[in-house]
């Protein structure tokens, strides 16, 4: 028996290494190619398992020839019946208080904002999923708006869930499943989901994962046979200023909504707000409702459509303009009390007075504020605008005194006294 030790290796060619190798080659191509039709295979499965077929039209000219009854909807001018409602909201202006205006109005059968009229289903509920705030302060917030007072002429029930830390890692089909269930053994008509970015478990920023938890939210809705869904997100800070404000992360999600409601208030990006007063637009599929203004009530958490003011850029100007005044008045003031001629107030002193930078001239910014509330108190004759030296322009105080305007027009975080409200009820009965 030949020493297998000492023997030598088997002697291949070139040619016959180079058809091992391509043997070696077609049959890890042929492995692959399986693994990927099977990866294919098993996607297309499970797609279709998720599948439903949609309905099937008519020929257009027969349906056309029906009748076509008009759009309807669930909140007046503001969300058509089946629409996808998604709120942007500034930091601080306050959506959840919103939100929770929106479902205490459905519940009662009030008009949202004190304006708008609202139809649902009759013996429906609304199911309101908030994944931000604590149980017992959600619970506070609503008996603050009296939502539990004459609760037998209640038109609709209300589900409110508190799932703090508990967001929706949709597409999963058991996740999706279970939200179905509880909504359809509810008989909600109304889903809010507020917010968006502590709903979810992927990142806010991917369109393909927002995409998919959006279909899926799409199915949920039609399986449950909703009549809205309310999705509440904050906006991204490269919008602020604008009137229509862009939501935070993924585009997706705005490509998923039918009506877009936008909601403002006065103040700088993530600073408490001015005043009471809130900003409110909403555009989309036969949605077209230009910017208006809220009265904010804090003691009742309640929002209502101002009949007293204006839009958000005028009650700006004012509000600045009102600014712009006291600190010309106060140059003036301190230099007469000390006995002393006031000196010159150029626009520049004023930025100064009121700690705005002059570079400051991007749009939404405070120089703009400022020259805009320059510009409105000299046209309400608040203040007078004079040449100066080298184009410049000197202010003094003008001949109207803005301030009983101004209390009627604005209500500032401040407390009022008797004999304030005292005041501006014979101010406005004049």
């Amino acid at each position: 028996m030949p020493d297998a030790v000492g023997a030598e290796a088997p002697y291949f060619s070139d040619e016959e290494l180079e058809r091992i190798r391509e043997a070696k080659l077609a049959a890890e191509v042929a492995t692959t190619l399986r693994r990927l039709e099977a990866t294919q295979i098993a996607r297309h499965r499970l797609a279709a398992s998720n599948w439903t077929p949609p309905p099937r039209a008519k020929e257009i000219l027969v349906e056309l020839a029906e009748d076509t009854p008009p759009v309807q909807f669930a909140v007046e001018d503001l969300a058509p019946v089946g629409s996808n409602v998604l709120l942007v909201a500034e930091a601080k202006a306050g959506k959840t208080t919103l939100v929770m205006n929106l479902v205490v109005a459905m519940v009662k059968g009030d008009k949202f904002l004190d304006r708008y009229a609202i139809k649902l289903p009759e013996g429906s509920s609304i199911t309101y999923s908030n994944f931000e705030l604590e149980g017992n302060m959600a619970k506070n917030w609503l008996r603050d708006m009296r939502v539990a007072d004459d609760a037998s002429d209640h038109q609709h029930r209300l589900f409110v869930d508190s799932w703090k830390g508990y967001p929706l890692p949709l597409p999963a089909e058991h996740v999706e499943d279970e939200i179905v269930d509880l909504l359809v053994s509810r008989r909600s008509s109304v889903w809010v989901v507020d917010p968006y970015g502590a709903a979810i478990s992927h990142d806010e920023n991917s369109n393909d994962d927002t995409r998919a938890w959006t279909n899926a939210i799409d199915r949920i809705a039609r399986r449950a046979d909703l009549s809205l869904v309310v999705i509440a997100a904050h906006s991204g800070s490269s919008s602020s200023g604008a009137q229509d404000i862009r939501v935070r992360g993924a585009y997706r999600l705005e490509d998923w909504m039918s009506v877009k409601w936008s909601y403002t208030h006065g103040g700088d990006v993530n600073e408490t707000p001015p005043d009471d007063l809130r900003y409110l637009s909403a555009r989309g599929r036969d949605v077209a409702v230009p910017q208006f203004t809220l009265d904010y009530d804090p003691a009742r958490r309640h929002l209502r459509q101002s009949s007293s003011v204006s839009n958000k850029a005028q009650n700006e100007s004012e509000r600045w303009a009102l600014k712009v005044y006291d600190a010309v008045y106060n140059h003036e003031h301190e230099a007469r009390a000390k006995g002393d001629e006031p000196a010159p107030f150029k626009a520049g002193d004023i930025n100064d007075a009121l700690g705005v930078a002059k570079t400051d001239s991007k749009p939404g910014g405070k120089g703009k504020a400022v020259a805009a509330g320059r510009q409105y108190a000299v046209s309400r004759g608040w203040l007078v605008e004079t040449a100066g030296p080298r184009n410049s322009k000197l202010f003094t105080v003008g001949s109207v005194d803005p301030r009983d305007k101004v209390v009627l027009q604005f209500k500032f975080n401040t407390p009022a006294t008797e004999d304030a409200e005292q005041d501006t009820k014979e101010a406005a009965a004049e």
